[in-house]
């Protein structure tokens, strides 16, 4: 199950400290001005997120080869798509980049793009002053084995994602596994019902006429002959 989102973005309007996240301001511990709710700060990010990093096109925006799209542009077809986003403001956006924890986005000179994590083909060309000597990258046990043996590749990203300190290595291991876990969910969830549902489709058919009622032995019988012969143990 995906965790409910609890954390509004504000402003620290009366001692100047700027944007943050949460309730209080980290400086001064003062509850500053709404400027998200934590459900719209939530379906903004991840709108944010899919449009700059991998469908510009559903949202009919131009992004040169840098991943660079008109900030104002974005803005308006964001609001055109999400009406319960429709008071969506330059402002909002701003805030949502200046303090967005792992630096996902870039806002300067009118134009907008994500700084990794992109799916499609791109030439960010990236500063690379102030890398740090030791970067990191999540990864389960079994996993890490193959990775020395090969290294480490994009799958279906242009690059790889690397972490600047453990913690947050961790947590985006974390957060990955979690995905994982919940396509499974999912989809034991749609294995389980197509089943359900194949079964009580089964009945009404045969309640209804339409097939025999010893179908499901003929299949049985079928499975029978196909294994006679065979010693127990390959039965």
């Amino acid at each position: 199950m995906r965790r409910q989102p609890d954390e509004p973005l504000k402003e620290c309007t009366k001692n100047q400290h700027g944007y943050y996240r949460g309730e209080k301001c980290q400086y001064c511990s003062e509850e500053g001005e709404l400027v998200l709710s934590p459900r719209n700060l939530d379906q903004f990010g991840r709108i944010m997120a899919g449009v700059l990093r991998h469908f510009p096109d559903r949202f009919e925006l131009d992004m040169d080869q840098q991943g660079w799209v008109d900030a104002e542009e974005f803005i308006t077809s964001v609001k055109f798509k999400r009406q319960n986003l429709g008071s969506l403001t330059m402002t909002h956006l701003r805030a949502v980049v200046e303090t967005d924890p792992k630096g996902r986005y870039q806002l300067e000179g009118g134009r907008l793009r994500a700084t990794y994590a992109h799916s499609i083909e791109l030439d960010l060309d990236l500063p690379t002053d102030g890398v740090p000597e030791h970067l990191y990258f999540a990864c389960t046990q079994e996993d890490s084995e193959e990775y020395l043996e090969q290294g480490l590749y994009p799958l279906d990203r242009q690059m790889v994602h690397l972490s600047g300190t453990r913690l947050n290595a961790l947590e985006a291991g974390r957060r990955q596994a979690g995905r994982i876990a919940g396509r499974r969910a999912r989809r034991r969830g749609s294995r389980k019902a197509n089943h359900e549902g194949g079964h009580d489709g089964l009945r009404h058919q045969r309640s209804a006429g339409k097939l025999p009622a010893q179908a499901p032995r003929q299949r049985l019988n079928r499975t029978r002959l196909a294994t006679r012969g065979l010693p127990n143990e390959q039965r």
